[in-house]
């Protein structure tokens, strides 16, 4: 979590309140991007000084001839990778959320509706971001990769339904905050995962 992503991070999001400040059923949750992209950035810059304390930890404990890295050791890239997914995802999140909130407040869909029709948006903008920034180098046949995307894809945007459903239709929790919380859930335990190891995964070498 570099400087650089913090203010990436926190621009976007302080750019995302104008637009939620003028839209009188969400005016109330103006600070609510902002308070996302700082939590963003204190777990993930968090989570990066604790991995880098253990693996300087375990340098110091090793042996001098320990000879090659076995298999225990941590993947190189998981920081970065994860940095850069989650900003990538932010990006995605920007077109996800901007249209949803267009589709509620327009009348054109209600929020379960409105929150399909924006992840698939935001999916199609994180595809993207993900094959050319995210993960280079995982280009091993666009037809492929865009099939696994699809099929991680279907099984996000139905978490992210489904949590919507029961955030806004059953707690009655509103729609905005509730597609925070539901999408920032989804984004780390579910989609970076499985486009790290399963759709853009880099061949290794030996």
């Amino acid at each position: 979590m570099r400087r650089s992503e913090r203010v990436a991070y926190l621009l976007g999001a302080v750019a995302l309140e104008p637009l939620v400040a003028v839209l009188p059923a969400i005016s109330d949750y103006r600070e609510f991007p902002t308070l996302a992209a700082l939590a963003l950035v204190a777990v993930v810059g968090n989570a990066s000084a604790i991995r880098r304390l253990g693996a300087v930890a375990h340098a110091l404990n090793a042996p001098t001839d320990s000879g090659p890295a076995t298999s225990r050791d941590p993947q190189p890239g998981f920081a970065a990778d994860l940095v850069r997914h989650q900003a990538g995802a932010f990006m995605a999140t920007v077109v996800d959320f901007a249209m949803m909130i267009l589709l509620v407040e327009a009348g054109a869909l209600g929020p379960m509706g409105a929150t399909a029709a924006g992840a698939a948006c935001g999916a199609l903008t994180n595809f993207s971001l993900s094959k050319d920034w995210v993960f280079p180098g995982s280009n091993r046949g666009d037809a492929r990769m865009s099939a696994r995307y699809a099929a991680v894809s279907a099984g996000s945007l139905a978490l992210n339904t489904t949590g919507e459903a029961l955030a806004n239709g059953v707690l009655g929790a509103p729609y905005l905050p509730a597609r925070l919380l539901v999408s920032a859930i989804v984004s780390v335990a579910y989609n970076f995962p499985l486009h790290r190891r399963f759709v853009f995964r880099t061949p290794r070498t030996p």
